[in-house]
């Protein structure tokens, strides 16, 4: 019944209930596109914490972004450097990575496998592994060619076991699930191909250092070292540090951006209450005459209230119809697979979000005219 009345006395203002509806669609658009930013610098420092074992101030990634596209001298010195970190007392393990989506398959260090909680025994001394739903294809104890390369197969991984992406410490990564995955030696295809350090040198090369060790003293270990093979080492931060830096800069290039979604809400919300006290002003004769044939006073508070729930959850579907469409824009336009799913991610995260928001919203812009219907006396009166 309350319903009923709401959509009659929406329709009685129509012009009200669609710049109304308008508002509240523009600050669901906004609140979920500061969100999305928000988590882009946030979100991977959460999900780290999720497969990532020891202790973040331990773990640090060593940034040789100058030498994407190394060659020929540059690779050698690379493979000096990473040779040298094996012989390092200070190192509880050390590994770089990388990886294609498409053929789903996982280069990487024996050691940083551990990172992430996942235990492999190096049964073989080409060893490979594979995850549960490839069992079928590859089973145990097979061989698995990769660059003219045999590797054993000599276990498979537990189920829903899961790996850090592609540049972790920055911008959109993703965890990734192994399950569909082939998981390489890298350590081996570098023995056998010094070239292959080339694609896992960039932003995926960690180590972590033994905790009665000091940290600071091996980093300038290392940097000594880079000095003397000439390699310029862009930047050695443990993983809280980086995600801490992260978060700050996002929030110093975001701006006004994570204030503007607060700013768009309160408007909307004055503008509800506004409208709300202005329906009741003009429908007070009707809820007097509500009241004479046996309705409460909460029904009354009812009828404003699915009043208001129904033009934000308008604003709301309409604001959910443009993030569908620009989520079909976004999957024809990410290049990086992973990217994408994590944009996804956060996108069904902040939609859930402003769906809670909805009745917060509803609550809070209800209050006023609910009061006025509880203190102020009904009259009968002529129009």
């Amino acid at each position: 019944m309350c319903l009923w009345y709401a959509l009659c006395q929406l329709y009685k203002n129509k012009i009200q209930t669609i710049i109304t509806a308008v508002m509240i669609t523009l600050s669901f658009i906004v609140i979920t596109y500061s969100g999305i930013t928000y988590l882009q610098f946030r979100g991977n420092e959460w999900k780290a914490r999720e497969v990532v074992e020891g202790d973040f101030k331990n773990i640090y990634h060593i940034n040789l972004i100058n030498y994407f596209a190394a060659g020929g001298n540059e690779l050698y010195l690379l493979n000096e450097l990473y040779q040298w970190m094996q012989n390092q007392s200070e190192l509880k393990w050390y590994g770089l990575y990388y990886y294609y989506d498409e053929e789903k398959i996982l280069y990487v260090s024996g050691q940083i496998l551990k990172m992430c909680g996942i235990e492999v025994e190096k049964e073989e001394e080409k060893s490979a592994w594979v995850g549960c739903n490839r069992q079928a294809d590859i089973p145990v104890g097979s061989e698995f060619e990769d660059a003219g390369i045999e590797f054993e197969v000599v276990s498979c991984l537990d189920k829903n076991s899961r790996f850090i992406g592609h540049a972790y410490t920055t911008g959109l990564a993703a965890l990734i699930s192994l399950d569909d995955y082939v998981i390489v030696d890298l350590d081996v295809m570098i023995q056998e191909n010094p070239a292959e350090i080339g694609n896992g040198i960039v932003n995926n090369l960690y180590y972590e250092v033994e905790t009665d060790r000091d940290a600071d003293f091996f980093e300038k270990k290392l940097r000594d070292k880079a000095d003397e093979l000439g390699l310029d080492i862009y930047g050695i931060n443990n993983l809280k540090s980086l995600f801490k830096a992260n978060a700050r800069d996002a929030m110093e290039k975001a701006g006004e951006k994570y204030l503007m979604p607060l700013v768009l809400a309160l408007c909307a919300c004055v503008a509800l209450c506004v409208c709300s006290m202005q329906s009741y002003h003009i429908n007070r004769h009707d809820s007097s005459v509500m009241l004479s044939c046996g309705m409460t006073r909460r029904d009354i508070s009812g009828i404003y209230m699915c009043e208001n729930l129904i033009k934000i959850l308008s604003g709301y579907s309409l604001s959910l119809m443009y993030w569908v469409r620009k989520n079909r824009e976004m999957k024809l336009e990410t290049f990086i697979i992973s990217s994408y799913y994590s944009w996804l991610e956060y996108l069904k995260y902040m939609i859930l979000i402003c769906f809670g928001l909805c009745f917060v919203f509803t609550a809070l812009c209800s209050m006023p005219v609910i009061i006025k219907i509880r203190k102020n006396k009904f009259i009968l009166y002529r129009e």
